[in-house]
């Protein structure tokens, strides 16, 4: 079975593709990322009611029918990230999770170029801290790009990864250089959290007893990764409207 190939199936599932999802059709639909398995089972398209079938192994899965593809259809909110170690690919990933991908689409930075800012009116930021408070490298090429795009009509956050142990100094400072970009070109900044449970001595992502966006500590305070980002994506909800 797992060796056979099958074209989307439009309508009631036929048997056979039915006995694959009963066996790993919850697995896919439940997950953004690849499934261990050879043949893989597309979750219902919210839109269209399509099963896509596939064979490649493994697969990001998304929930992006063809019909939608055609008609142009595209989510609601688009996440950029910035990974050096793969740590913001991850959590960026379950970021996306949270919102469904059918809400959020997810890209690296260094795969996108600047008409992205037209398809889209919401988008979060993923950056991970380098050095005394730099962005990650992808990022820093990115960023003289921004100059070219006016965020008027536009909603961003920003979240960001950095060290307040080794950093106390300059703990989730590359916040403020995104920050201060999007707001120059006109972006309304949305996504503000409390500095209650961090340990450090300043942070030029905080102003006026506000961090900028969520700042998350994977060396330090991994444990509080996944509280942080599901009490994000609650108030994002809001102020994404």
């Amino acid at each position: 079975m797992d060796s056979q190939r099958h074209s989307p199936i439009i309508g009631r599932f036929a048997a056979n593709v039915t006995r694959v999802w009963d066996r790993c059709g919850a697995a896919a639909a439940a997950c953004t990322c690849a499934v261990p398995a050879s043949f893989l089972v597309h979750g219902n398209c919210h839109r269209h009611r399509l099963l896509l079938c596939y064979t490649t192994s493994p697969i990001h899965l998304t929930r992006r029918c063809a019909s939608c593809s055609r008609e142009g259809y595209m989510a609601n909110i688009c996440i950029i990230y910035g990974s050096s170690t793969g740590n913001t690919r991850d959590v960026a990933q379950k970021l996306q999770s949270l919102w469904g991908s059918n809400e959020a689409d997810l890209f690296e930075v260094t795969e996108i170029d600047t008409d992205i800012f037209e398809r889209y009116n919401r988008f979060i930021f993923a950056v991970s801290t380098w050095g005394a408070g730099d962005l990650q490298d992808d990022w820093e090429l990115f960023f003289p790009r921004l100059d070219e795009v006016d965020f008027g009509s536009k909603r961003v956050a920003v979240m960001a990864l950095g060290d307040q142990q080794h950093y106390p100094d300059a703990f989730a400072d590359c916040v403020a250089l995104l920050v201060d970009k999007v707001s120059e070109r006109g972006a309304t900044v949305v996504g503000a959290t409390l500095p209650e449970g961090y340990s450090y001595n300043s942070s030029r992502a905080e102003r006026e007893g506000r961090l900028l966006g969520l700042l998350l500590d994977e060396d330090n305070q991994a444990d509080l990764t996944d509280k942080r980002l599901r009490a994000w994506v609650v108030s994002l909800r809001k102020q994404f409207r």
